[in-house]
């Protein structure tokens, strides 16, 4: 697309995820990730927190930092997603919790992320439709602008009876999280 080559296209991920936490699995040469970890334990002077958390957390954290987004925020995005899998015949956590359960859970990162923040890594794929802005903008598609992500959760437009229906399927904390499937999925949820 920033080419000019097309305006809207299909994109595809998807993994074969192996047992257990993330890690590299070809140990005889650097992680191209290295030095992304290097900088972000700098930046964010946790120690002892696992790769996947680092990232999500950290990127939550980032979030709240430069928004004022309340952790109440994300656990309200969380309770949403567990009553949208209500609904989904396939995903591997159907039980619907509240914001109230999410923010009692245990923490796995003080003041960023709760046990029922976290999502299981598991094989998987996904598609989804890109398109530049000027297609977006002919066929009357807006996106939220920035900072505005918190009001748009708290107004409720994320959900059935919103603008919009994210998730619909429980997402990433109801299906779990095969990485190359959820790159695909958080760009749309980015979008």
């Amino acid at each position: 697309m920033a080419s000019g080559a097309v305006e809207c296209a299909l994109a595809v991920g998807f993994e074969q995820m192996k047992p257990g936490a993330l890690g590299s699995i070809f140990d005889d040469r650097p992680s191209p990730f290295d030095r992304f970890e290097s900088e972000a334990d700098d930046l964010l002077q946790v120690e002892g927190v696992p790769l996947a958390r680092r990232y999500f957390g950290g990127a939550g954290l980032a979030h709240m930092q430069q928004y004022g987004t309340r952790l109440s925020t994300f656990a309200s995005i969380r309770a949403k997603a567990s009553r949208h899998a209500a609904n989904n015949p396939l995903p591997l956590f159907r039980k619907v919790v509240t914001e109230e359960e999410v923010l009692n859970a245990p923490v796995m990162w003080p003041g960023v992320m709760t046990r029922l923040m976290a999502c299981p890594p598991t094989c998987g794929g996904a598609a989804t439709i890109v398109c530049s802005d000027a297609f977006a903008q002919r066929h009357g598609l807006d996106l939220c602008v920035d900072g505005g992500a918190e009001k748009f959760v708290l107004d409720g437009d994320n959900t059935y009876g919103g603008r919009y229906v994210t998730n619909p399927s429980g997402g990433l904390l109801s299906k779990g999280h095969p990485l190359g499937a959820t790159g695909l999925a958080q760009c749309t949820e980015l979008v």
